[in-house]
């Protein structure tokens, strides 16, 4: 088997023709409605309601659009095929779905988002893509800010458990802390990839999301963020001092079982979760977890329909807001509500695509140490499965970790080939 890298590969793939400034922003609008509620949060019950679904459809639109123009489509999606049949399988999920209506819905709206990352990943190099990333999350936490202190009607839950609790421009204290986190990490790269008045924008913008992550007083996201930048920090550190890198590395392998096993205490661990405001059942996620398992039993192998399966008027859905005494409306768990969704084989082939592209991430951040953007793949790959455990991203309609998923799985795949070639007909083909 033989590696080629960005180097490797240049004489190979033919460089994009769309340099449109309309297409940056479009990119950095797309992240705007993907990355926010803002829709939601501010026309959803309002006359103008139906202008929602008008501007993700155009968005969706673009997306197409642009990703046939720069060649993503079909490119991008026969370079990654796992990717291509994971993608299908919500489409041919139809055939099968409880309820065929909600899952061609909702099918469209998932192709659509899908259709943009595609695009971003296939069309900019790493650090265009950064940069542009970085500038769009930077809106939606200036967006975000603006209505906790402009609109607070808006901006401050003002119902429920949570109430007085920061959700900007989105609709739960979960989705602003998730958003803060990821523009925490995206900024982070977005400052060490420019220069001048942009890169002070960014650092700015930096700070403004911690606040916000602070005050949404989501304890996954928290935690999950600061896991994320230590890993950026730890890759900075790997491009300037390999060799105290690699000690740090050893020396983690060696303490890290130790503190997993002090953690398996109960005692220690009631200690943690009291410490993150949780609980054993992680806020009734567990119980979830439980109830929900038998069904995905009586259809493992190809699951209840993408969409389908929360839709009150099912027998199962009756059983489920009797048992946890709430109305679920998912399962707070990246992989049993893809197997719920597409089953056995959506998720065989969703943990397929993440570890070939982690591989490649890890890959590509350990070896272009002079591009400080390289590690940006490895690290949020990790932090989207982290986040994967007590919300769902994967497969999501309409979500930007999605979408920021698909454009590296594709951006990875351009700058990272396995071959089954010899590695030195590689080395004469990139000759």
């Amino acid at each position: 088997m033989a590696l080629a890298t960005d180097s490797l590969l240049a004489t190979n793939r033919q460089s994009a023709t769309l340099r449109l400034p309309v297409a940056d922003l479009v990119v950095i609008f797309g992240v705007l409605i993907f990355g926010t509620n803002v829709l939601e949060v501010t026309l959803r019950g309002g006359s103008m309601e139906q202008f929602i679904g008008f501007v993700y459809m155009g968005c969706y639109a673009a997306g197409l659009i642009l990703a046939v123009m720069s060649g993503a489509v079909p490119k991008a999606l026969l370079r990654n095929p796992l990717l291509t049949v994971l993608l299908l399988v919500p489409l041919a999920s139809m055939l099968w779905s409880v309820d065929r209506d909600m899952t061609q819905f909702r099918t469209l709206m998932l192709m659509g988002t899908s259709l943009f990352g595609l695009f971003i990943g296939w069309h900019y190099d790493r650090a265009k893509l950064v940069r542009l990333l970085a500038i769009g999350v930077s809106l939606n936490v200036l967006l975000s800010a603006a209505l906790i202190v402009a609109v607070p009607s808006i901006g401050i839950d003002q119902t429920g458990a949570w109430a007085g609790t920061w959700v900007g421009a989105f609709m739960h204290k979960n989705g602003l802390g998730a958003a803060a986190g990821i523009a925490m990490l995206v900024l982070f790269y977005g400052i060490a990839t420019s220069t001048g008045i942009l890169r002070l924008g960014f650092i700015l913008a930096f700070a403004l999301a911690g606040v916000l992550l602070v005050g949404s007083k989501s304890a996954t996201s928290l935690v999950v963020a600061i896991i994320g930048l230590l890993l950026a920090f730890g890759f900075q550190f790997w491009r300037r001092a390999p060799g105290l890198t690699l000690a740090t590395l050893v020396a983690s392998v060696v303490f890290l079982p130790i503190l997993a096993a002090l953690l398996a205490q109960k005692d220690m661990l009631v200690l943690l979760l009291d410490t993150l405001e949780k609980d054993m059942t992680v806020h009734g996620r567990t119980d979830i977890w439980r109830l929900v398992w038998p069904y995905i039993m009586d259809r493992f192998w190809l699951g209840y329909g993408y969409g389908s399966f929360w839709q009150p008027g099912f027998p199962w859905f009756s059983q489920l807001q009797a048992r946890l005494h709430y109305t679920p409306f998912y399962s707070h768990n990246g992989i049993v509500e893809l197997w719920i969704a597409g089953g056995a084989l959506a998720v065989g082939l969703a943990i397929a695509v993440f570890l070939g592209t982690l591989v490649k991430a890890a890959i590509l951040g350990l070896r272009e140490t002079a591009s400080p953007e390289a590690a940006f793949a490895f690290v949020f790959l990790l932090c989207f499965a982290l986040r994967n455990i007590t919300e769902s991203s994967l497969l999501q309609a309409n979500d930007f970790l999605w979408l920021l998923f698909v454009a590296l799985v594709v951006s990875t795949s351009k700058s990272v080939l396995f071959s089954l070639r010899a590695s030195d007909e590689v080395d004469d083909a990139a000759a």
